[in-house]
This record gives C-alpha cells, sequence and structure tokens, in this order.
C-alpha cells in the first residue's frame, strides 16, 4: 500500500516524503489537504480517545511527549496544544 501523500499525487516515497514536511507552501497543498484530512482525522481520535481514558481512570496528565512524523506538519502540534491547553514537548 502506498503512502496516502504518494498515492493522492501519483509521486515516490521520497517526493511525498519532501511535500509532507511542508505541505502549505507547496502548489499542491489543496491535494495534500485533502489527502491527509481523514489520516488526521484517524490521529485526531485515537489520541483523543486514549487522553479520555487517561482522565476517566482518574490519572493526571502533567506533560505530554510526543513523538512521530505527524507533529512535524506545520500547525499541528501548535493544534493540540490549543485544545488540552497543554504544551507538548517533541522528542523527535
Amino acid at each position: 500500500m502506498r503512502p496516502v501523500i504518494a498515492s493522492a499525487l501519483d509521486k515516490t516515497f521520497s517526493e511525498a516524503e519532501a511535500i509532507k514536511r511542508d505541505p502549505v507552501r507547496r502548489a499542491e497543498k489543496d491535494k495534500v489537504i485533502k489527502a491527509m484530512t481523514p489520516v488526521v482525522g484517524i490521529l485526531l481520535d485515537e489520541i483523543l480517545r486514549r487522553l479520555n481514558h487517561l482522565r476517566h481512570s482518574g490519572a493526571t496528565l502533567d506533560k505530554v511527549v510526543v513523538l512521530g512524523g505527524g507533529f512535524q506538519l506545520s500547525g499541528f502540534a501548535s493544534y493540540f496544544e490549543s485544545l488540552l491547553q497543554k504544551k507538548w514537548k517533541n522528542g523527535t
């Protein structure tokens, strides 16, 4: 299975990786955003599901350390900071 951006834009994996690092400044930004929207939605649902589980179990959240390429996307980490009112430490 080809990565979402590579498939949507008919690019190689390497080209898609370069686009993913700064999708907003690319000529194909509308196609990139459209292709990534369902994937980001799945990621968001998973993160929120896990955080809600922690909250309902009585745990407290002092800090969040994120790993992975998703948080390298422009504006992604700041979106979660505003959503959770927590600062993120990016481990990558």
